[in-house]
């Protein structure tokens, strides 16, 4: 992917957290998610302005991977998970992963380079 592309999809993602982030107010439990969503978009800006560590991206990732995994385990018995809070709460502790994953590789990346 070139810089460019990735850049564009890097601060959409960025505005998707951040959006994230404020709907979480009506959710029973509203900080902890605020909090989980919004350092995911502070993530984002600070790979963009280069002031991210890899490492830090890579931690993160791993923390929300945890989070997601101990809900899993709350909600695999659930045949309709997606329809249940914690279901979809795991389900953006996936995104959170998967997104933390793509910055700690870009930052290793531009390391080497």
């Amino acid at each position: 992917m070139s810089t460019r592309l990735f850049t564009i999809v890097n601060l959409a993602v960025a505005a998707f957290f951040a959006l994230f982030a404020i709907v979480q107010y009506n959710d029973p439990d509203p900080l902890l998610w605020m909090i989980v969503y919004a350092l995911a978009a502070l993530a984002c800006v600070l790979h963009h302005l280069k002031r991210l560590p890899p490492e830090a991206a890579g931690g993160y990732g791993v923390l929300v991977l945890l989070l997601g995994l101990y809900l899993a385990f709350r909600v695999i018995s659930q045949r309709q998970f997606f329809f249940d809070e914690e279901g979809r709460e795991m389900m953006g502790s996936l995104l959170i992963f998967i997104w933390m994953t793509v910055l700690w590789w870009r930052g290793k990346k531009q390391e080497m380079e």
